[in-house]
C-alpha cells in the first residue's frame, strides 16, 4: 500500500514537471532552434497520454471519482469539478489549478470563469 502511494506521488510530480515543460515551449517557442521543434511535438504528444493514463489511474483516487470519456485529461475534469462540484473537490481542484498550474499557464483550468 505505502509502495503504491509512493507511486502515485511519483507520477503527479512526473505529470507536472512534463507539464510545466510542455508550458515553458508553448510560451517560448520562438527561443527554441527549429529542429528541436518536431522531437519536442512528440515529447507534448506523449506528455497528453501520460495525462490521460494519469486521469484515468491515479486521478481517479485523487479525487475519488472514476474518469470519464468525456474528460480525458486531469486539466479536463478539474475544470469539470470548478463549474460543477461544491464539496471538497472544488478545493482540491482550485489549489491544484491555482498553485500547480496557472502560475505556467493562465487560466489553463478557468479559473478567472469560477466564484
Amino acid at each position: 500500500m505505502f509502495n503504491f502511494i509512493l507511486i502515485g506521488i511519483a507520477a503527479f510530480i512526473i505529470l507536472w514537471i512534463v507539464f510545466v515543460n510542455v508550458m515553458w515551449l508553448k510560451h517560448n517557442k520562438e527561443k527554441v532552434p527549429k529542429v528541436l521543434h518536431k522531437p519536442l511535438y512528440v515529447v507534448a504528444f506523449l506528455g497528453i497520454v501520460y495525462d490521460v493514463l494519469f486521469n484515468f489511474t491515479f486521478g481517479n483516487i485523487l479525487f475519488m471519482q472514476l474518469a470519464s470519456f468525456e474528460r480525458l485529461t486531469l486539466t479536463e475534469r478539474m475544470e469539470h469539478i470548478l463549474l460543477t462540484d461544491d464539496s471538497w473537490r472544488f478545493y482540491l481542484a482550485k489549489w491544484i489549478c491555482r498553485v500547480l498550474v496557472e502560475p505556467w499557464d493562465p487560466n489553463h483550468c478557468g479559473l478567472s470563469d469560477i466564484k
